[in-house]
C-alpha cells in the first residue's frame, strides 16, 4: 500500500511521551489503516503501537483522538484513543473508542466500544483525554430524534482495578 505522510499526534496531558501516527492505504480509495506508536521522550524509548481493531485486521481504520496518562506510582499509563473506519462512503462510517494500559514497554486493552456517531463538522469525530485513572471521549452521537439525528455526547469511564467503569456524566446535559 502506500504510506501517508508520518505524523506527530498531539497529545495533551502526559508531556513526556510523543505519540507518531503512520498511514498505509489497504485497499482502493478510503482504506487508511493508521498505526500510533507512543514513546518515552527522554530517555527515547517506544512503549507501545496501537491500532483501531487489532482482532480484526482486514478492516482499516484511522486515529482520530489519542491521549496518554501521566505515569501513576506503579509505573503504569491509560491511554485513550478515538477511531474511524476508513472508508468513504458515508458520514456515518463505524467509530471506536478503546482504552489500554501501558507498563513498561507492553500494552493491554482493557475496553472497547464501537459508537454509533456521526463525522463532526469540527474538531476530531471522537476526541480522547486522560486524567488521572478516567478516560473521556466526546463525540457526535445517533438520537432518537429524526429531525436532528445525532448530537454532542459523551462516554466517561474510571478504571477501577483494570477495568473500565461507565462513570458520570453520562450525557451531556
Amino acid at each position: 500500500g502506500y504510506l501517508e505522510p508520518i505524523s506527530v499526534k498531539p497529545v495533551h496531558t502526559a508531556k513526556d511521551v510523543l505519540v507518531i501516527a503512520a498511514g498505509v492505504y489497504r485497499g482502493f480509495g478510503c482504506s487508511l489503516d493508521v498505526t500510533a506508536v507512543i514513546y518515552r521522550r527522554r530517555p527515547l524509548r517506544r512503549l507501545a503501537y496501537l491500532n483501531g481493531d487489532p482482532s480484526e485486521p482486514q478492516y482499516a481504520f484511522y486515529l482520530s483522538g489519542l491521549d496518554v496518562g501521566e505515569e501513576n506510582s506503579t509505573g503504569e499509563r491509560i491511554v485513550a484513543s478515538g477511531w474511524v473506519a476508513s472508508n468513504c462512503t458515508s458520514t456515518w462510517n463505524g467509530k471506536r473508542i478503546r482504552i489500554d494500559r501501558l507498563e513498561g514497554s507492553s500494552n493491554k486493552q482493557i475496553f472497547a466500544r464501537d459508537l454509533n456517531a456521526h463525522d463532526r463538522y469540527e474538531g476530531e469525530n471522537v476526541a480522547a483525554r486522560v486524567e488521572r485513572d478516567i478516560a473521556t471521549f466526546w463525540y457526535e452521537g445517533a438520537t432518537d430524534d429524526t429531525d436532528l439525528l445525532s448530537g454532542p455526547a459523551v462516554a466517561k469511564y474510571q478504571i477501577i482495578s483494570g477495568h473500565a467503569v461507565l462513570a458520570s456524566p453520562v450525557a451531556l446535559t
